[in-house]
């Protein structure tokens, strides 16, 4: 970003982002944490005040348009402003919301959760990402006062913490979602994070070696702890985490080797019935929970469903045993699923024991399945080549 003493004749010119470039930011240097940003097709251009917050977050306050505010003002303005950050004042948990008006964590408690509660399956993911960030990050803003900006830094600097794309992609998503919903309750008349693009996001998923494999599972057997049960029980069965997170004992039936899984729990919203392998059987009769009834894996207190393990299973996959910091859970469902197909189990069967609705899911491992017959091919050459050979074809 490009620091230079910013002059008024220019920015009454219209200054335009570098060229290339859709957005520039352009700092000043009299004026140290001031910057203005120009943006492609903008009528005018718009002030910021960069600061650091007591977390030594950066973060962004916007100070008003070129057309409305002077640079003197601006460079007062944002002076002002940082001697009261200096003094212990938060710009944002102070922002004054006009009487009546109702800001994002208002909205999302009272209206959107209570909403998705009742509509949608995920909905404590929605609950766990708006109280993990979002409620932090907008929960004091007047709902009508969420701009495309904001939203868009905040997407990005999700992605510069070192979350995945994928990760900050699903808080955008929410956000969009949540914002849509309140235009449709006629709470808000446009949508600032409609045109926030997505980041593109890798398809490939994680496929363990071998030597992965044995690696992760020697860690998780030592380990015996829920998260480490879980994933054991994610590897040996292909099920997805929240229905594995969800089960109950009344779901498993140990004697057929059978966990049923209710279509309140499915991602089909069909029941559907998993079988359970010897290895998935073993790890059931190692859980604490055996024999006691309730849910498989619970929480401290013994009673409720265990909570989503993400911080203990990032843990997990970047210590030094384990060392794969970008396995997700979510890929131990694709590991069991490719050693199926390795092994040469139809695509047909692995549909099933994974419970895709459509055929079309269960194609990212044809290649495999392909593999297996191709292996399988040459062995039958093999014995026609020596049958030749011993009769001196």
């Amino acid at each position: 970003m490009p620091v230079q003493l910013l002059q008024q004749p220019e920015i009454d010119a219209g200054m335009s982002p570098e060229s290339g470039k859709k957005r520039s930011e352009y700092c000043d240097k009299e004026t140290p944490g001031l910057y203005l940003e120009a943006r492609a097709g903008s009528a005018s251009n718009t002030y910021y005040l960069r600061y650091k917050n007591a977390d030594k977050k950066t973060c962004h306050h916007y100070l008003g348009r070129t057309s409305d505010i002077t640079l003197t003002q601006a460079r007062e303005m944002a002076t002002d402003l940082k001697a009261k950050i200096a003094g212990g004042y938060n710009p944002k948990a102070d922002t004054p919301v006009a009487e009546g008006a109702i800001t994002y964590s208002r909205y999302m408690k009272e209206y959107y959760l209570a909403h998705a509660k009742n509509h949608k399956r995920s909905w404590e993911a929605d609950k766990r990402m708006f109280e993990q960030r979002l409620d932090k990050e907008f929960g004091c803003l007047p709902l009508d006062q969420l701009t495309r900006t904001m939203i868009s830094r905040f997407h990005t600097g999700l992605k510069e913490s070192g979350l995945a794309a994928a990760t900050a992609n699903r808080f955008l998503a929410l956000i969009r979602h949540s914002l849509n919903l309140a235009m449709d309750w006629e709470m808000l008349e446009k949508n600032p994070a409609s045109k926030v693009k997505m980041f593109r996001e890798p398809v490939e998923d994680k496929v363990l070696t071998p030597e992965e494999l044995k690696r992760l599972l020697a860690f998780l057997v030592k380990k015996k702890t829920n998260v480490a049960y879980l994933a054991r029980l994610l590897l040996s069965t292909g099920a997805r985490v929240q229905e594995a997170l969800k089960a109950q004992w009344s779901d498993i039936n140990l004697d057929r080797h059978l966990w049923v899984i209710p279509q309140t729990n499915s991602k089909s919203k069909k029941t559907r019935s998993v079988p359970l392998n010897d290895a998935a059987i073993t790890i059931l009769k190692e859980l604490p929970t055996f024999g006691k009834g309730g849910y498989l894996f619970v929480g401290a207190d013994g009673k409720t469903r265990l909570a989503w393990p993400g911080q203990v299973w990032c843990r997990y996959r970047r210590s030094e045993e384990v060392n794969l910091p970008n396995l997700r859970l979510h890929d131990l469902r694709h590991a069991y699923a490719s050693t199926l197909a390795a092994s040469g189990v139809s695509l047909y069967q692995i549909q099933h024991l994974l419970g895709h609705a459509s055929p079309v899911m269960t194609q990212r491992y044809a290649h495999l399945v392909t593999d297996n017959l191709l292996e399988a091919s040459n062995h039958a050459a093999n014995a026609i080549n020596q049958a030749m050979a011993a009769n001196g074809g």
